[in-house]
């Protein structure tokens, strides 16, 4: 919890020192593949937000941002998905090496998230001795150890953290094309050891 939040205030540091120079601000979104340790099956949702191109040196820039990011996961043996809503913020460091008309670049970095949503759909009995399948969906409680009816507890813990990394290729113009991987490290569920894993694909642009 504690590395969490000074992620965080580190992030915020940084950008506010970006945005006092003369480095690049762009914007960022796409799909995100999201799944979760040790669940096997994968849901889809998306990722929105800014970032800052803080340059450290001709080829080398820090690139700290904040994003919305869909998280969660698949239950495939209760037909089940769990839909997680993060404010995303990483802190990688990319390596850009110019190629024909842009750049290809790389980078990996820390990163920490803030839950500020999360849900349950299903399909099936809504109870094990009805016989009539149907969707049903309901909120889970975040930041809260509380019990459910039946004794158990599928809360979710509010932070998140781990590692990212990222790859692509950004044009002169301002265009650049995304693929990252962020591999949470952190326990984010009170009753299960349930670590995130998110495959994003992404367009963005630079305002030069």
């Amino acid at each position: 919890m504690k590395k969490a939040l000074l992620v965080i205030l580190a992030a915020g540091s940084f950008l506010t020192a970006s945005a006092q120079s003369k480095s690049s601000i762009g914007i960022k979104g796409g799909v995100n593949f999201a799944s979760a340790k040790p669940y096997n099956g994968s849901i889809t949702s998306f990722s929105a937000g800014i970032f800052i191109n803080f340059k450290l040196s001709q080829a080398i820039s820090l690139q700290p941002g904040t994003f919305y990011s869909g998280k969660g996961y698949k239950m495939g043996d209760r037909n089940e998905k769990i839909n997680l809503g993060y404010i995303h913020i990483p802190v990688p460091f990319v390596y850009q090496q110019s190629a024909g008309p842009g750049k290809f670049f790389f980078g990996a970095g820390p990163f920490a998230a803030v839950a500020v949503s999360a849900n349950r759909k299903r399909y099936g009995p809504i109870y094990y001795y009805d016989t009539t399948p149907g969707y049903y969906s309901s909120k889970i409680t975040i930041g809260s150890n509380t019990n459910l009816a039946d004794g158990s507890s599928d809360n979710i813990k509010r932070m998140d953290y781990g590692i990212t990394g990222l790859a692509g290729y950004s044009l002169n113009n301002g265009l650049l094309f995304t693929v990252s991987y962020d591999l949470g490290v952190a326990n984010t569920s009170y009753y299960n050891n349930v670590k995130t894993r998110v495959l994003g694909v992404s367009v963005g642009y630079y305002f030069k």
